[in-house]
């Protein structure tokens, strides 16, 4: 399979309307740092319980609203700016993302993830042994389509760190997306 540019793969907005129902009652302060079409912030923002919505890309697409062109991981934020960090990262730059995500320090950080990121002993040696352990992680039994072309052959999860309802293993009903 051809990689996207710059690791862009459509996030069905399926998958974040089923997330909805696994997020605490408050997101507050909101930054998805990889916005790509903005699928978050459309099927998000409407909710009472956002008070600011920051989008974020190197290369966002033409149909989000509000955003910055920018690099994640060069951009300098405030540490607890947000209460919320949530986002689709490219899977190439995943270790760099988590490690970014939290040392800002947000309430909750929510990431999509394939499974096997928790997997291998160059990602164990570093990752895992220098950022917590997510406090959720909400598996998807059904694969997700990236490319509206079927499924690939990974399975998925939403890796959360932080408050969030329900900590530790959970999975998302696969009728709900």
């Amino acid at each position: 399979m051809t990689r996207h540019a710059n690791d862009f793969y459509k996030t069905p907005a399926s998958l974040v309307k089923a997330l909805a129902i696994h997020l605490p009652p408050y997101l507050g302060h909101v930054l998805d740092p990889a916005c790509g079409d903005g699928v978050f912030d459309q099927q998000l923002r409407r909710r009472d319980n956002v008070r600011t919505w920051v989008n974020l890309d190197i290369c966002p697409q033409e149909n989000v609203s509000m955003f910055t062109v920018g690099d994640f991981l060069t951009v300098t934020f405030a540490t607890r700016m947000f209460d919320t960090i949530i986002t689709n990262p490219p899977f190439s730059l995943m270790t760099q993302f988590i490690k970014k995500g939290l040392s800002l320090e947000p309430r909750r950080l929510i990431y999509l993830a394939r499974l096997s990121i928790l997997g291998s002993q160059e990602r164990y040696r570093e990752l895992w042994t220098q950022v917590p352990a997510p406090s959720s992680l909400i598996v998807m039994p059904k694969r997700p389509s990236f490319t509206g072309g079927g499924s690939d052959n990974s399975e998925y999860a939403w890796f959360c760190w932080g408050e969030m309802p329900q900590l530790g293993l959970s999975w998302m009903d696969p009728t709900t997306y």
